[in-house]
């Protein structure tokens, strides 16, 4: 006869491992969703993706928006624009109180006069309704403090990624 104990056990395994799986497969599509609003400038869809707090933190959606897109005008009247964002597989989620995170890998590739930057950088996924939709923090400009003034829950919970410098490409 089988343990009812071993069978809970061994179907918790499986469930959390498949639960990963989905948290992993709805991470990594939204915050492509979030990755490619940027790339397409639809800033409407990046302050949708954008967690509350930080939009909060920035003054709110409008001025967000005001930001967004007077920072992107800036760059593109410089001869920068960002041209791929691709989305690496997210780090194991992480409960933090209510909050499920997960940290997600960022390759952007940046056309700059005269060549490519590539970055690798980081965004943060925050889950508040147990994964079903994640909003993100780009966390490679990010100090740790500054995420902790937004997120105090977050104080020894999380190690963020070392940053990494741009690599650049020089055209032919």
């Amino acid at each position: 006869m089988k343990s009812p104990l071993l069978t809970a056990l061994v179907l918790g395994f499986l469930s959390s491992g498949a639960l990963a799986d989905d948290y992993t497969a709805t991470i990594k599509k939204q915050a492509q969703a979030c990755a490619d609003a940027m790339i397409a400038k639809n800033f409407e869809a990046m302050a949708d993706t954008t967690h509350p707090r930080v939009l909060e933190a920035m003054g709110g959606r409008e001025q967000m928006l005001t930001t967004v897109k007077a920072a992107v005008a800036k760059i593109e009247e410089q001869g920068f624009k960002i041209t791929s964002s691709e989305i690496g597989t997210p780090e194991d989620v992480k409960k933090i109180g209510a909050m499920t995170v997960s940290i997600v890998p960022d390759r952007i590739v940046i056309k700059v006069p005269g060549g490519k930057l590539t970055s690798e950088s980081h965004l943060l996924g925050i889950s508040e309704d147990e994964g079903k939709t994640f909003k993100f923090i780009d966390i490679g400009p990010i100090k740790k403090e500054q995420l902790e003034q937004i997120f105090p829950e977050f104080a020894g919970q999380l190690t963020l990624p070392e940053r990494k410098q741009p690599v650049m490409e020089k055209d032919p």
